[in-house]
């Protein structure tokens, strides 16, 4: 049986492997004397807050050394870098005239555009608002301000002059 410092002292050892900034322990005894049989113990890394416990005495179902910090790389000290998001551009449809094609930056996938009624969502991409003064809309139904067929054409037009312009992709693709 390990006692509570070579318990604390290896669970340090994992834990800083993981990239975790482990604190102080504190720990608790069981029983009437600072000398009981099972001792707990816990830590938490001031990074992440990701928390270690150990025992000296494990009930059969328990194990010595537990917790989040000793089997997850701390993110508070390597943060993982944002996944890139592909970039679209808007283009008119070659097959189509009254239409346009959703493209992924260097690939050769597409999404044809063909009903008036998505131009309003693409058209927000390139920073449109349908209705400044009150927001109840997303471009597709009348508000108190502006009609959805004015809308629409406006989205059309904000289209048109953003073709080719490359843009975050928001899960078209």
């Amino acid at each position: 049986m390990k006692t509570i410092d070579q318990l604390e002292k290896e669970t340090k050892r994992l834990c800083t492997s993981r990239g975790h900034k482990m604190g102080r322990f504190v720990r608790l005894h069981y029983g009437w004397s600072q000398k009981s049989e099972r001792i707990e113990a816990s830590s938490t890394c001031e990074n992440c807050r990701m928390e270690v416990f150990i025992t000296t005495s494990p009930y059969p179902n328990e194990i010595d050394i537990s917790g989040q910090a000793i089997g997850l790389t701390c993110p508070g000290n390597n943060p993982i870098p944002p996944m890139k998001k592909p970039k679209i551009t808007i283009e008119k449809s070659p097959n189509a005239p009254c239409c346009f094609l959703i493209q992924q930056v260097g690939t050769n996938k597409s999404i044809l555009i063909q009903s008036d009624w998505d131009c309003p969502g693409i058209a927000q991409l390139f920073g449109w608002v349908p209705c400044s003064i009150c927001d109840y809309t997303d471009g597709t139904i009348d508000c108190e301000h502006k009609k959805a067929s004015d809308m629409i054409a406006e989205a059309k037009e904000v289209i048109l002059e953003n073709l080719s312009v490359e843009t975050e992709d928001p899960g078209y693709f």
